[in-house]
């Protein structure tokens, strides 16, 4: 397949049969006055066509996760990461232009927290467990619930995004688009986007840039409204102010995510920017692939971000 293929009539669809690869994950939290970087591998592997231009995919997450490159040492983030294993193997489905559209598997997870809770109330004790673990067990009960929170993951939510559709005769599309940058908020904040896509012959780029527009002031996102209610009631409130800069690169035969990189700055009273990086480390072997993998592992010690970046 070529990039003929995968971008005609200025539409661009991706072709991942038989894809499996394990992905290297960072975002890095940045609030002025300190860092903190989260990192771990997720696997990503299609598993088949639901229907026309409908995909599923297996994601799983390797055992280790790194925060500031060590391990999860306190009580908190040890409770937090065994609590989030139960999540995985997660099987989701795609929309047609590629956005996260179900969880597959809600029954498999209910089942894996029902075995697993004990286990975690045998080894971490006190309140503050039980409340985080009602907590946890009515977000897992409801498959709306669980699918919300599954949204608010940072690389699911940039990796399955709208990317695959129909772009401008000069290869942009202005568009809004919708990103977790705020926790305290249970709806994405708005962004008024503009996207290029830029097709070359070892390989395709999409780099979208963007600025806040929502209806809400920063109050009320920290506040966790989904609605506008400071700045309703005060018309002094000030509009959020953010930015967003994505770079995404693609396999250029089939359009599968090689590579992304995602900055977001957002302007609270105390600014926050954090940044995404998630990149193909190798495709692992498949029945049918091996010959391929094995092509592509001799290859892929490049420079990636040497490649993504270039000018």
């Amino acid at each position: 397949m070529s990039v003929n293929n995968v971008f005609n009539d200025y539409y661009l669809k991706v072709n991942p049969q038989e894809f499996n690869g394990k992905y290297g994950c960072s975002v890095l939290f940045d609030n002025g006055t300190s860092k903190n970087e989260l990192k771990y591998k997720l696997t990503i592997q299609f598993t088949g066509d639901i229907e026309s231009f409908i995909y599923s995919y297996r994601i799983e997450r390797e055992e280790k996760i790194f925060i500031n490159n060590t391990e999860p040492n306190n009580f908190m983030d040890e409770l937090a990461f065994e609590v989030s294993k139960v999540l995985y193997p997660m099987d989701i489905s795609t929309s047609s232009q590629g956005k996260l559209q179900k969880v597959l598997n809600h029954i498999e997870i209910l089942d894996r927290w029902n075995k697993k809770k004990e286990k975690i109330k045998e080894f971490f004790k006190g309140d503050i467990v039980d409340k985080y673990i009602n907590q946890t067990e009515k977000i897992i009960k409801n498959e709306e619930a669980l699918f919300s929170k599954i949204q608010k993951d940072w690389f699911l939510n940039i990796y399955f995004d709208s990317l695959y559709k129909f772009y401008s005769e000069d290869l942009f599309i202005d568009e809004s688009k919708y990103y977790y940058v705020a926790n305290t908020s249970p709806s994405p904040i708005k962004y008024k986007a503009k996207s290029k896509i830029e097709i070359n012959e070892k390989d395709i780029r999409i780099k979208t840039k963007g600025i806040i527009h929502d209806e809400r002031c920063a109050r009320d996102i920290e506040h966790g409204f989904d609605s506008p209610y400071y700045k309703k009631h005060n018309k002094k409130e000030k509009a959020l102010k953010g930015s967003c800069n994505l770079v995404y690169l693609l396999e250029k035969d089939t359009a599968i995510i090689e590579g992304i990189e995602a900055e977001f700055e957002t302007k609270f009273k105390q600014p926050k920017k954090v940044l995404i990086k998630m990149f193909l480390l190798e495709k692992l072997t498949t029945k049918r692939n091996s010959m391929l993998v094995e092509k592509e592992e001799k290859t892929s010690q490049t420079g990636f971000w040497g490649k993504l970046f270039k000018k």
